[in-house]
């Protein structure tokens, strides 16, 4: 099925969204769709020149740096034309009491501009208008969670080296 999970009944292997009051009640090697607000940006994403990070303290200056390195813009507009659609979950895992994204960092940054015009406009992006429904669509992201790093390397890896959004040349040798 390529519509986003229902909120009423979820799939097989999937936990429906209103059971979630907290990160931990996703269990690990399952998906389900979580409050936005859960989620951070990875500070060992492979796109970051070591140096050169961004301050993880300053979501703004996150976005700047995907803004600037990855394409972001495309990604703003057809969320906002189209709503966030969550076939394709980002991956997750708990540190404390949220999930660091471990892949889908690219998405993340680009709800959060939807989601907030003054983060936007700290980090010195415009975005469009969007329907009621499309910001709707943003309030609750699908994810799949894992227990550890480790345990996102090949679908992050196939992704981003030789797949469908591929990295930079520095980006893979830091992944690799």
């Amino acid at each position: 099925d390529l519509m986003p999970y229902s909120r009423a009944k979820a799939p097989q292997g999937h936990e429906a969204m209103t059971d979630f009051t907290s990160p931990d009640d996703l269990s690990v090697g399952t998906s389900g769709e979580v409050n936005v607000e859960w989620l951070n940006f990875d500070s060992n994403n492979p796109r970051f020149v070591p140096g050169n990070q961004p301050s993880f303290s300053d979501k703004a200056d996150v976005i700047r740096a995907l803004y600037a390195e990855a394409e972001l813009r495309e990604l703003i507009q057809s969320i906002a034309a189209n709503g966030y659609i969550g076939i394709e979950p980002m991956i997750v895992m708990l540190e404390g009491d949220r999930f660091t994204v471990l892949e889908g960092n690219r998405r993340l940054a680009a709800v959060m501009c939807l989601r907030d015009h003054r983060l936007a406009a700290d980090a010195q992006i415009a975005v469009p208008e969007m329907s009621q429904t499309a910001r709707e669509s943003l309030e609750r992201i699908n994810v799949y969670r894992v227990a550890k790093r480790e345990d996102a390397q090949e679908i992050i890896g196939f992704k981003h080296i030789n797949g469908p959004r591929p990295w930079d040349a520095f980006a893979k040798a830091r992944f690799a």
